[in-house]
């Protein structure tokens, strides 16, 4: 702080502000220099410090008198600890009492902290068989903390319970003198490195868990997959992560699927494309076709003069929607296979149909190659 940042500067306010535009005053700086709307700037913490200990001097008209008529000198002898700031600024900002706890140490404290486990991650290939009817995959193997089943958690040894810290004396903060701006004490509390902040400690640990009140244990779940899940979804187990240490909840179990190719079909969203084989005879004159879906077989009507790469559309055929249980429909692109072996009566039939003009093809829109239709179906460029 500069020379001339004075109390009044720093809360930005003349020097014959009524109380109230105090209040006003160091609600908006206050608010201004919340570690929230200030990530990156390493000096809010220390100007947060500083207009606090303003407000605190100028609120008080004992030592606003003696800092208006002496200035920084006329405050030396004062100690402006954690708990005049506690007991004074925020009496009057009972809504900032956490803000002023996260730059300082202090705040409510509302008995022990729980230490709530963590979410933890595990990975599940599937088929696209599985995908498609949902599953219970048995026997998914993770490692996680468990409760010990030593001491049930409490993480002491028998019966021994736990004992307020010594070295905070069961608060789970120290507290430190150290020396402000303008030569005046400030008592500043940090988490107490013995206990951790809880404020108590176990003097008999459990021997089985070192007194955490957890285990890592390898294990077998079994997790349900829903019908319809897409490769890369993931699925939260609640509670199924590590335990909390001495009795914290537990975190969260994610389960990542994998749905691996199938070369059968293709999938985009609950669509399924597959190609088949088609007879040429079929495709000429047309008939019945069976189609191999996902469960099962279905039959589908040809209708005659079907060209290459012509796509039917089976209704209902595809991947279940995950949330309402409709299914998409099957896309079957057909490709028609010519004989590699005639008879020569198949020949004669053949020349007879060429004869006739037969092999003549048609110039029009209709017209288009196998791989064009494909494409097309696909959706490629």
């Amino acid at each position: 702080m500069t020379p001339s940042a004075d109390y009044y500067e720093l809360l930005g306010v003349s020097r014959n502000a009524t109380a109230h535009e105090l209040k006003a005053a160091y609600r908006r700086r206050a608010r201004e220099l919340h570690p929230d709307t200030n990530p990156t700037n390493p000096d809010a913490e220390e100007r947060f410090k500083q207009v606090s200990e303003a407000y605190a001097v100028l609120r008080d008209p004992e030592k606003r008198a003696l800092y208006d008529a002496y200035g920084p000198q006329g405050l030396r002898g004062w100690t402006t600890t954690t708990d005049d700031l506690f007991g004074s600024v925020f009496a009057d900002f009972p809504d900032l009492a956490d803000l002023f706890g996260s730059f300082f140490g202090r705040g409510r404290r509302h008995g022990p902290r729980v230490h709530r486990g963590d979410t933890l991650r595990v990975d599940v290939d599937l088929t696209l068989a599985q995908a498609y009817q949902g599953v219970t995959k048995a026997g998914v193997e993770v490692t996680r903390q468990r409760v010990c089943t030593a001491c049930g958690g409490r993480g002491a040894e028998g019966e021994t319970p736990p004992a307020a810290c010594p070295a905070c004396r069961g608060t789970g903060q120290v507290e430190q003198l150290r020396q402000g701006f303008f030569g005046m004490q400030i008592s500043m509390a940090f988490t107490c490195t013995r206990c951790e902040g809880e404020g108590w400690v176990i003097p008999n640990p459990c021997r089985a868990c070192e007194g955490t009140g957890v285990q890592r244990l390898r294990e077998r779940l079994e997790v349900h997959i829903p019908a319809g899940v897409e490769s890369g979804e993931r699925l939260r187990l609640r509670g199924e992560g590590d335990a909390g240490a001495r009795g914290g909840p537990a975190g969260d179990l994610i389960v990542v699927v994998h749905v691996r190719p199938d070369e059968r079909f293709r999938r985009r969203g609950t669509e399924l494309i597959t190609t088949v084989a088609l007879p040429f005879t079929t495709a000429t004159l047309g008939g019945r076709l069976d189609i191999e879906t996902l469960d099962g077989t279905t039959s589908v009507d040809i209708p005659p003069t079907t060209q290459p790469g012509s796509t039917i559309r089976v209704p209902g055929k595809g991947m279940p929607d995950p949330h309402t249980g409709r299914h998409g429909d099957l896309h079957v692109v057909l490709y028609v296979v010519v004989p590699r072996r005639l008879t020569r009566n198949q020949k004669h039939l053949l020349k007879g149909f060429r004869d006739a003009g037969g092999d003549t093809i048609p110039d029009d829109d209709d017209a288009k190659g196998f791989f064009e239709r494909l494409r097309e179906t696909l959706g490629r460029d």
